[in-house]
């Protein structure tokens, strides 16, 4: 499935402290392993932070995996 996002579409992502934390760690290093508790919005996090590093990355390719692929989807 792919989703088109324009360059000038603004992306609003108001992140918790944990989540501001993890974006400047983000910034600074290639791979992230984010964790925590169920229903912490990680999934949200990594699907934000995807669409604002695509729109700094024109035509760049990014992939969110889980272990179960019904558990990606359901959240």
């Amino acid at each position: 499935m792919q989703v088109q996002v324009a360059p000038s579409d603004p992306v609003v992502f108001k992140p918790t402290p944990k989540q501001r934390e993890a974006k400047r760690l983000l910034m600074r290093n290639r791979i992230l392993l984010y964790g925590g508790a169920i229903r912490g919005a990680k999934s949200h996090f990594g699907c934000m932070m995807i669409i604002s590093l695509c729109q700094m990355y024109p035509n760049s390719r990014w992939v969110m995996l889980r272990k179960d692929s019904v558990v990606l989807k359901a959240t």
